[in-house]
């Protein structure tokens, strides 16, 4: 099977440390780890890729990257991105209310445009803008 664009990545980070640290660190196998590595396995459940997130040397923006390429071969949200959603009750509603007005998250994006603080709501514009591709 050939290497999927998450087990590239991954290989290509997790090679900055030993593998065998990251898979005991992460409570996998080497062996499984390999495998991810070359896209002989899918990509894991959300408890063993939140696990290698947290042991894996990332430099800025590949976490993130990281997280980006699991979700595009589950066809879901990224995990961070769905996690940091799950914990904020008010974006949940946020979204279903941009979801019932059929808003574009362009025009969403160009309503924030100046907001010095966009952490939480940038955030929600990355889930909405998945959601809205998927829609399309």
């Amino acid at each position: 099977m050939a290497a999927t664009a998450f087990g590239e990545f991954l290989h290509t980070v997790r090679k900055r440390t030993k593998g065998t640290q990251v898979a005991r660190a992460a409570g996998i196998s080497y062996v499984y780890l390999l495998d991810l590595e070359k896209g002989a396995r899918p990509v894991p459940s959300d408890t063993v890729l939140m696990a290698l997130a947290n042991n894996l040397p990332f430099n800025p923006g590949e976490r993130e990257h990281f997280f980006d390429l699991a979700a595009a071969e589950n066809g879901c949200a990224p995990l961070d991105v769905s996690i940091f959603v799950r914990d904020n009750k008010e974006l949940i509603d946020m979204i279903r209310r941009v979801e019932r007005t059929h808003i574009s998250v362009q025009t969403l994006c160009a309503l924030t445009e100046g907001v010095e603080k966009r952490g939480a709501f940038t955030c929600a514009l990355r889930f909405l803008h998945k959601f809205e591709s998927k829609k399309s």
